[in-house]
């Protein structure tokens, strides 16, 4: 589930979900980060992952004529992809089979059918140097990049969440613009940024500018510093006292 970056010495490995567990919740982030303690699967993390990765199989299908792949094909990648763990009874699996499938087939009548473009890539990784001395490395995955027929690019990520973003959360959300800032560095502008909610069949669109990128980088200096400060304060206390909590 959390993905580490390679962290050489004096470097902190930074990811969207890491930053954003540490300022959440420390507990959590020092058991999953520091302690390397595994995380107990759930229901709501395997539906995500089995939709994310059913899709990114999806648009990576380049059709020989301009129609798009059929329904059943996209229905046939979710069973392939089916993560079986996490739930709490076979009931509640088939619960979340159902409802998942249903997801996908409101997805594909309202943004494939007639729509539909391969991506110019899928689950992009990035791994670059971040923070006011570039001292850090910002590492993620992007779910999907798409080229436009007028060559624009967009950014789309894919989010099974139980409800629906504002239009302002999407603007003021850390992970796009993580995501615009990577794709900048590899010499790609994006035109736009998209969070498509899969069970509402709902995408909410946003920009970035050069402005977000500054603010994101005071930013990531700010709570990178104080993770690493924390981290090795807890690291040697543990080496001190034990592993007790």
């Amino acid at each position: 589930l959390f993905r580490v970056a390679r962290e050489p010495p004096g470097r902190m490995g930074l990811s969207y979900s890491k930053m954003s567990m540490y300022l959440q919740c420390p507990r959590r982030y020092r058991l999953c980060y520091l302690d390397r303690v595994g995380v107990r699967p759930r229901g709501f993390f395997s539906i995500g992952s089995t939709i994310h990765n059913a899709l990114e199989l999806f648009y990576k299908i380049k059709p020989k004529k301009t129609k798009e792949p059929p329904l059943e094909e996209l229905l046939n990648l979710y069973d392939q992809c089916w993560i079986s763990a996490g739930y709490v009874s076979p009931q509640e699996e088939l619960e979340y089979y159902e409802n998942g499938k249903q997801w996908l087939i409101n997805y594909y009548e309202k943004f494939v059918k007639g729509q539909y473009i391969p991506a110019y890539a899928t689950e992009e990784y990035f791994e670059l140097p971040i923070g006011g001395e570039k001292t850090h490395v910002m590492i993620g995955y992007i779910d999907r990049i798409q080229r436009n027929p007028d060559g624009s690019f967009e950014i789309l990520d894919y989010k099974t969440d139980p409800k629906v973003r504002t239009q302002q959360e999407v603007d003021e959300e850390l992970q796009l613009t993580i995501y615009y800032w990577a794709l900048k560095n590899k010499g790609i502008e994006v035109k736009r940024l998209g969070l498509i909610f899969i069970r509402f069949g709902e995408i909410v669109y946003t920009t970035r500018s050069q402005n977000d990128i500054n603010v994101l980088d005071a930013y990531v200096a700010e709570v990178a510093d104080k993770m690493w400060l924390d981290g090795e304060r807890y690291m040697q206390l543990k080496a001190e006292y034990g592993d007790g909590n």
